[in-house]
């Protein structure tokens, strides 16, 4: 049977939609590489966005050979999580049969894809951006969260975290790219089920153990970490931890000061039992709320380079708080000034953080591929670096001990 990339170009190349479980569904063309189809690469499977004849979105996940999961196991998944909207792409997937692919007038049937197909993930495609875009923007000054919006997204995670472990389940994979943000409804939801843990289930043989830059110290054996470390109750607590304090200090002055050390108890623990719980985070972030609830998200006062200033979306008119520094710098550039909805709309719209081949984008602009491996890009996140292409200059110094930038002329 042809491979996987080929198959898919089989299917793109036709300019049909499929008929796959009773869904017309076409692949998206690559907005730079004409007449590819997008897709990401990662290390367990390749993901394909889908959009439906009717306007819907999907993504297509196909298991790497080798990396298969049991099809016992991915129903399983579905009926074990909450029917909560934020696990969404959990509940509502579907596990994919040769019988999915159904022969209809005016559609792509090939029997190569309808094999190609079995064991494969169908799962509607969540709104918003994944955490790791928002960070970018929050770091570069293009997006600007007050207080309150960022305690709000720590308890959101928090709680559902804690909705997990009320039934005894672990994600297992809390990282950048699994936590998506809906700023325009103001929700936070979970993707990529796939390592989940209960214990009703065998840990399947090709299960992932995180994502570099979010796995506990303790996990690792070695240059890898033991997947069997993992395979147990209260396992997402650590990168709980690392998550919330991103949401809360990706720019500088965070929301509060006195937390009485809760982040400190997670990098001291010596084991996912000492981290703080969900429920821990719950009781801080609902007296941090408390606190902030009533103020304005005004840092300080006067013209201080802090100060914050009220100001009317140049898209859809609703007054939203803007640092003065950075509307000054906005107003300089000839730029508007956008509302973190609309501006994650635009984002969203434009922004296409993945080659073809699966590679991370260069974050400077050029539209290169910064071929660095999923551990140096994920690295250099944890860092708060971005990752650049090698014929594009470094932007940033390097830390002691962070790993290199693979641009051949990096910033000394």
């Amino acid at each position: 049977m042809p491979p996987g990339n080929d198959v898919m170009e089989a299917y793109f190349s036709s300019r049909q939609p499929a008929d796959i479980n009773a869904r017309w569904l076409e692949p998206v063309e690559h907005p730079y590489f004409k007449s590819a189809v997008l897709h990401v690469q990662r290390g367990q499977a390749a993901c394909y966005p889908l959009t439906g004849v009717d306007g819907s979105s999907w993504f297509l996940k196909k298991f790497h050979s080798g990396r298969d999961l049991d099809r016992s196991y991915l129903d399983a998944v579905a009926a074990l999580l909450p029917r909560h909207p934020s696990f969404l792409s959990g509940t509502h997937r579907e596990v994919l049969s040769r019988q999915s692919l159904r022969r209809a007038p005016r559609c792509y049937y090939c029997a190569h894809f309808a094999v190609w197909l079995d064991g494969a993930l169908l799962m509607p495609r969540v709104h918003g951006l994944d955490w790791a875009a928002v960070a970018d923007q929050l770091r570069n000054g293009d997006l600007m969260l007050d207080s309150t919006q960022r305690l709000s997204l720590v308890k959101m995670l928090s709680e559902l975290i804690l909705l997990l472990e009320d039934r005894e389940l672990v994600h297992r994979d809390l990282s950048c790219g699994n936590v998506f943000i809906d700023l325009g409804q103001g929700v936070l939801l979970l993707i990529d089920f796939d390592s989940l843990y209960h214990p009703s289930l065998p840990m399947p043989s090709a299960t992932t153990c995180g994502t570099a830059g979010y796995t506990a110290p303790y996990l690792w054996r070695g240059d890898f970490p033991d997947a069997n470390l993992s395979w147990r109750p209260c396992a997402d607590r650590y990168a709980l931890a690392l998550l919330n304090v991103e949401l809360l200090a990706m720019r500088p002055g965070a929301p509060f000061s006195g937390e009485g050390g809760i982040f400190e108890q997670a990098l001291r623990a010596t084991s996912f039992d000492g981290c703080p719980s969900p429920d821990e985070w719950r009781s801080l972030l609902r007296n941090a709320l408390k606190t902030v609830g009533g103020s304005s998200p005004t840092s300080g006062s006067g013209a201080s380079s802090g100060a914050r200033v009220k100001q009317p979306c140049a898209q859809c008119g609703q007054g939203f708080w803007i640092g003065q520094e950075k509307l000054a710098e906005l107003q300089h550039q000839g730029k508007q000034a956008l509302c973190p909805v609309c501006l994650q709309t635009q984002l969203q719209q434009s922004a296409v953080p993945w080659h073809s081949e699966g590679e991370p984008r260069c974050r400077t602009g050029c539209h290169g591929s910064s071929s660095s491996s999923w551990a140096s890009y994920s690295a250099r996140r944890s860092y708060g670096r971005s990752s650049v292409c090698g014929e594009c200059p470094c932007p940033q110094p390097l830390e002691e001990g962070e790993p290199q930038c693979r641009s051949s002329r990096a910033s000394p």
